[in-house]
């Protein structure tokens, strides 16, 4: 029933847009103008503006993210500044989520470079020096640079607060040693925002909230510190347009397992220490740009429902994007991770029922996507091209899905289970997890320095399908293991076989095209029991038992 009203409201929403657009947001993107009454301290200054409120994920428009936003909060009542308004999804303020937030919504949709002010009712705090935010409802404005005397130097311990530093700096120089030195604590509070700081030189780090609900941390830079944003049982947070660098401490960005449904968008994260090490649930890390960091760019470890999309995750010292301790049932799209030290993507135990989309991982000093002890995931339409080892690397892995990837130009080597294209291996020989019943579909593996595909003796089940594999250099398809299923693949022009068989046995072969390789067909050390037809090849040497013959199991080219 839920799923079907939300289907009603996003026809009604669409229908209200088209209709209703230009009116209405005319009348509603009216502003006020209230004056100060005090130096000090302003009373009914202008409300939130994010677009009179549409915006509600403060991601500067408003889109469908913030339609999905309504949708999940719809019908809810009691909405005040308790529950900071129902997430911000109640927009008119009535205390009730319903169809008229909708209906604002729809009259505001994809309004663009949407910003904040104070709230209604909101006072305004200058000050000038590290203080105590402990006035709920208040916007705090730092009108000058400040050299902290105190520490943490800025303690935000009401709700409702913002510091906006108004691109000023909290610059820790003469004081030094403290065992608690950050620029910006907030705990136990719901609804803080820290803007337009610069924080820098803070032993600690720049920015931690613990126990902080629905909090904001948006155009800060952030340098020189111990950490960057630390997030502590603070769940809701939304991190954007940030600049955070050269950061020595544990992370740029650390969101520990008690922070859920973060939001870190459109930050610049360069030369810290680490990127972004993400803990809670149901966090979206999308179009930032993380580079150049001492470790991993993007790590994720023992969440779920994790979405990183757009981001460029080049040249950092280890991995571009890690998983380890069961990460699950994740999306990755568009994502950029190249010229990293070791992997691009690294699934580390047992991350299983993941989605990597449309990404790249090219360059890397050890392979494109490296897979390990990680099952049921999936990785389509992605690129591992020009890696130091492998392109896609399965290593004691089953059930996962490789379609419409492509593998080209990688170095490989001539030591066994470093092929180049793609490569199926236990994990290892004191270890052997199998890499079984995986599914390759319509994979390209050129050119790359050993072979395309790579089946080894432990890896049995496996299905090839509709691939291609040409000018590798030594051969196209190599399969050790039993009872693989190698069909409306082709290969040629590689340096030594289009398909080699060699010792397992029980592979169905169909149907494939292997031509003007050095030899197209390969069967050795025992290789028997396997079946097939419709094949097309020349140059055959038949397995021990007689397969496959001419006219029956292949035609020549």
């Amino acid at each position: 029933m839920k799923n079907a009203l939300k289907f009603m409201l996003s026809i009604f929403l669409v229908a209200v847009m088209l209709l209703s657009v230009t009116a209405i947001s005319t009348a509603k993107n009216s502003k006020k103008s209230e004056s100060a009454t005090d130096s000090t301290i302003q009373s009914s200054v202008t409300k939130d503006n994010w677009c009179n409120n549409t915006d509600i994920n403060h991601d500067g428009t408003v889109s469908i993210a913030d339609y999905i936003e309504v949708s999940s909060h719809f019908n809810e009542v009691g909405c005040g500044t308790t529950n900071n308004w129902c997430a911000n999804t109640d927009i008119n303020r009535d205390g009730t989520t319903s169809i008229s937030d909708f209906i604002d919504l729809a009259a505001a949709f994809n309004t663009v470079g949407c910003t904040g002010s104070a709230l209604a009712g909101q006072a305004v705090v200058l000050v000038s020096s590290c203080s105590a935010l402990n006035q709920p409802d208040t916007k705090y404005l730092l009108t000058a640079d400040i050299d902290p005397a105190t520490s943490p130097c800025m303690v935000i311990s009401a709700s409702n607060v913002e510091l906006d530093c108004q691109n000023h700096a909290i610059r820790n120089g003469a004081f030094n040693g403290a065992s608690n030195n950050f620029g910006v604590v907030a705990s136990n509070v719901m609804n803080a925002t820290v803007r337009n700081c610069v924080i820098d030189s803070m032993i600690n780090g720049a920015i931690q909230f613990d126990n902080a609900q629905n909090s904001f941390i948006s155009g800060n830079t952030l340098t020189r510190s111990g950490s960057g944003v630390i997030l502590q049982q603070s769940s809701k947070a939304i991190l954007n347009n940030n600049n955070i660098n050269n950061n020595n401490g544990a992370n740029a960005v650390g969101i520990d397992s008690n922070s859920h449904y973060t939001q870190v968008l459109n930050n610049v994260l360069s030369n810290n220490d680490q990127g972004i090490s993400v803990r809670g649930n149901h966090t979206v890390v999308s179009n930032n740009v993380i580079n150049n960091n001492k470790g991993t760019g993007i790590g994720l470890v023992w969440n779920t429902n994790t979405t990183v999309t757009s981001n460029t995750v080049n040249s950092n010292s280890l991995y571009g994007v890690a998983l380890s301790g069961k990460v699950s049932n994740s999306i990755f799209r568009n994502n950029f991770a190249n010229n990293n030290g070791k992997n691009g993507f690294y699934f580390i135990s047992t991350s299983s029922n993941n989605q990597v989309i449309n990404s790249t991982a090219n360059n890397n000093g050890e392979n494109g996507f490296l897979l390990e002890k990680s099952n049921g995931n999936s990785i389509i339409n992605s690129t591992a091209n020009s890696n130091r080892i492998d392109g896609f690397f399965l290593r004691g892995s089953s059930s996962n899905t490789l379609r419409g990837n492509t593998a080209n130009r990688n170095a490989g080597s001539s030591i066994i289970y470093n092929v180049g294209g793609f490569v199926l291996q236990l994990y290892s020989p004191s270890d052997p997890t199998p890499s079984a019943n995986n599914n390759l579909i319509s994979n390209t593996a050129n050119d790359n320095n050993v072979e395309g595909f790579y089946v080894d003796y432990a890896s049995p089940g496996n299905s090839l399908l509709n691939n291609n594999a040409t000018n590798n250099n030594q051969t196209g398809f190599y399969i050790i293991s039993n009872t693989n299923t190698i069909t409306g693949n082709s290969g040629s022009k590689n340096g030594y076989r289009g398909l080699q068989l060699e010792s397992g046995g029980g592979n169905s072969v169909n149907n494939n095209k292997f031509c003007s390789n050095l030899q197209d067909f390969l069967c050795t050390f025992g290789s028997n029991s396997n079946s097939g037809s419709g094949n097309i090849m020349t140059s055959v040497t038949q397995c021990s038992d007689g397969w496959p013959v001419l006219g029956i199991n292949y035609n020549l080219c």
